[in-house]
């Protein structure tokens, strides 16, 4: 019975989603924004979001000022075509 309860316990404090994990989802939240994107994951799935060295690359930036920034766009969207080469996706 407390094994039961203490895996209860372990499966709801491991489904709260972090901190890092909430702010990776916020970035995809904006990328679907997107059209771009939206054409990305039209081509390759939206399981790709699902692959945690794109998860880990999507959590380093702050989309929001990269959507705004032009410049700053072209080199992420370069990046973020190699991750998905080099993961073969």
């Amino acid at each position: 019975m407390i094994e039961m309860i203490s895996s209860l316990v372990e499966g709801i404090l491991l489904a709260i989603p972090s901190s890092a994990d909430k702010k990776i989802n916020k970035n995809f939240r904006l990328l679907r924004k997107e059209v771009w994107y939206r054409k990305l994951l039209y081509r390759h799935g939206t399981l790709i979001q699902m692959n945690n060295s794109l998860r880990h690359f999507i959590g380093q930036y702050d989309i929001e000022s990269i959507i705004n920034d032009s410049e700053k766009l072209i080199i992420f969207q370069a990046d973020l075509k190699k991750v998905l080469v080099d993961e073969n996706l």
